[in-house]
């Protein structure tokens, strides 16, 4: 599908007129229709503004990537990783699933020994990410003791 057919596609989409878009991007309605008709194309800021305005990426407006829907994925089945390296030579990796985890806080006794820098992060701010769709890596710090504390969510 060509860009211009594409652009006429969406903006009906959104219930938008050409002179709609055109005041939204703060030109003339006449670029919007020489666009639409594959007479000329847009600069790359405009074609940014457009892709924001509609709601898709430019290498779609472009034809380069088919237009993907965004999944959050399930937080049951997802694993939170911790990595602890501390600066007293204690090295630890944890694997659980996101379910555990949550219960372990609620619980009190996600510890770590004697150390308790896992007392400062804030987990329901991590929570709130991951049910927001982040996952990857959320988290890195390093302390003024020198401990590192890494945390993902795959």
């Amino acid at each position: 599908m060509s860009f211009g057919t594409k652009l006429q596609e969406l903006r009906k989409e959104k219930g938008m007129t050409q002179e709609e878009l055109a005041n939204d991007l703060a030109i003339t309605p006449q670029s919007v229709s020489k666009w639409e008709n594959e007479q000329s194309t847009p600069d790359l800021d405009t074609l940014v503004k457009i892709a924001k305005i509609l709601g898709v990426s430019c290498d779609y407006l472009l034809g380069n990537e088919v237009e993907a829907k965004v999944s959050v994925k399930d937080p049951n089945k997802l694993l939170l990783k911790l990595v602890v390296d501390s600066n007293d030579g204690d090295k630890v990796k944890i694997n659980l699933p996101l379910s555990v985890v949550k219960t372990l806080i609620e619980a009190g006794s996600l510890k770590l020994g004697d150390n308790n820098i896992l007392e400062k992060i804030d987990f329901n701010m991590i929570f709130l990410m991951i049910d927001n769709g982040t996952i990857g890596k959320l988290l890195e710090v390093d302390s003024a003791d020198g401990d590192h504390v890494a945390i993902f969510v795959e």
